[in-house]
């Protein structure tokens, strides 16, 4: 599965599609390839697909994470 349209700069909305993406498949890996910038959407994604937390929220510091 992969991310469609993905460019740098990446907003939260992306991070979040990218999560329920990762949610709705059952996704357990993810692989980042390019720039520093997909390499760090990995990693939010990665957080947020086993947060129930928007990724707003955990990156704003909004709401603590709670990660199983």
């Amino acid at each position: 599965c992969e991310l469609p349209n993905f460019k740098a700069g990446t907003c939260s909305k992306t991070i979040a599609r990218g999560a329920d993406i990762c949610k709705e498949n059952n996704i357990n890996f993810i692989l980042a390839a390019g720039s520093i910038n997909a390499i760090d959407s990995a990693k939010s994604i990665a957080v947020s697909r086993f947060s129930e937390e928007k990724p707003s929220d955990i990156f704003s510091g909004k709401k603590a994470s709670t990660m199983p």
